[in-house]
């Protein structure tokens, strides 16, 4: 187990929030908008400017004008700059910090510059949503089609929205209860925000005709790996906590996951950690299908669901 792995695994809720919550207000001093769907009016820098900082022969990012290199890795050479540059921005910050923020846990500054590096993927995944994508036929969506697609998606979005923060937060609960099978639950909280909403959630809705309440038929992802199994776990634990708690408020639609169901109109998921993709499906794949996943660097344990019992 890493030092950033054990800072996350002693975090408390309540603290993991106040520093999710300052690094929200920094990026909104920064770049000055508000949600992350605001991103989508990032104007990202021009590939040549970005060309002629990797080749050393340009100037880089710059605070005063931070752009986002959008249509790149998070991993890019500028974009670890631009992180690099909100970390120092941050610590400033941290240093003034006063009353109740003065309790919270000492945490390292990789810890800080991991939550910025995730709130940079998320800003991305929203400004990559309203741009054009290629369909089947290889041409590009019209203005017209991005538009109709982005409403299509946007109630499902919902949905998909509070399942994979029910997710979180149910493995949150476990870290709480100081569970003894701890160290299993930190490591499924890994793979969950690794994967993240698009790569957990693809549910097609519809009604229980003999209930008549909402239902939602997973579609199944072939280009991720298997974890069905850790997410009918997770959803398990859901239920005994809802068992234990005030049966006030919106019921979790029921989530119906069968070897019948379609599969997932979403492209894979990019730049995840190779042990993440379905390796048959990887094989499958030619050269310009794996360019473009541009498949993370970065090493994830994988742990078979017959270890993961067995260490339980």
């Amino acid at each position: 187990m890493n030092a950033l792995h054990a800072e996350k695994l002693t975090d408390s809720r309540e603290a993991r929030n106040r520093f999710c919550e300052h690094v929200r207000l920094l990026f909104q001093e920064i770049f000055r908008y508000e949600k992350e769907e605001d991103y989508t009016a990032h104007e990202p820098p021009l590939p040549s400017t970005i060309i002629n900082f990797e080749k050393s022969s340009g100037p880089g990012p710059n605070l005063d004008d931070l752009l986002i290199d959008m249509r790149g890795k998070i991993s890019s050479e500028w974009n670890v700059k631009v992180a690099e540059l909100l970390l120092e921005n941050f610590l400033e910050y941290k240093a003034n910090w006063e009353g109740d923020d003065l309790t919270l846990p000492e945490r390292s500054d990789a810890y800080f510059l991991d939550l910025i590096t995730e709130k940079l993927g998320r800003v991305k995944v929203e400004w990559g949503r309203t741009r054009a994508r290629f369909k089947p036929d290889g041409s590009v969506e019209t203005p017209f089609e991005v538009e109709a697609r982005m409403e299509k998606n946007k109630d499902g979005r919902g949905e998909a929205s509070r399942a994979y923060s029910r997710r979180v937060q149910i493995i949150e609960i476990k870290k709480a209860e100081g569970a003894e099978d701890l160290e299993i639950w930190a490591w499924i909280q890994t793979v969950v925000q690794k994967l993240g909403e698009e790569g957990t959630s693809s549910d097609e809705s519809g009604v229980d005709e003999e209930t008549g309440y909402a239902v939602f038929n997973v579609r199944k992802m072939p280009w991720r790996r298997n974890i069905e199994k850790l997410l009918t776990a997770i959803q398990r634990a859901e239920a005994v906590a809802n068992a234990s708690r005030d049966k006030r408020g919106a019921k979790p639609a029921h989530r119906i996951r069968a070897n019948g169901n379609l599969n997932s109109r979403r492209d894979p998921k990019k730049e995840l950690p190779r042990q993440l993709y379905d390796p048959k499906w990887l094989k499958e794949q030619n050269k310009y299908v794996l360019a473009n996943l541009k498949i993370s660097k970065d090493k994830l344990q994988w742990i078979e669901w017959q270890e993961l019992r067995r260490r339980s």
